[in-house]
């Protein structure tokens, strides 16, 4: 199972996580959101830091597409970082 949170740009950036939680697909009318989480080991800091709420950004699920939207929050703990993406 594999779960990337890719942030287009000048510069873009793939996040690999390793766990999916909270996803529903919208009804009518609704936002999709879900939460990915990841091994902080393996963001870098300084993206940490100030991680760039509010941008574009794609997830995908063994490749697929599941939702395209903007990176709502992060939290970080010392176990693992969950990144909120909302579309």
């Amino acid at each position: 199972m594999s779960v990337d949170v890719e942030f287009p740009g000048d510069h873009p950036v793939t996040i690999v996580g390793y766990a999916l939680s909270g996803f529903h697909r919208p009804l009518s009318g609704e936002s999709a959101n879900l939460t990915v989480s990841a091994d902080p080991a393996l963001i870098w800091p300084d993206w940490l830091q100030a991680p760039p709420l509010g941008a574009a950004c794609s997830v995908f699920f063994d490749d697929a597409t599941i939702l395209e939207g903007t990176l709502a929050g992060v939290r970080v703990t010392t176990e693992s970082v969950e990144l909120k993406v909302e579309g």
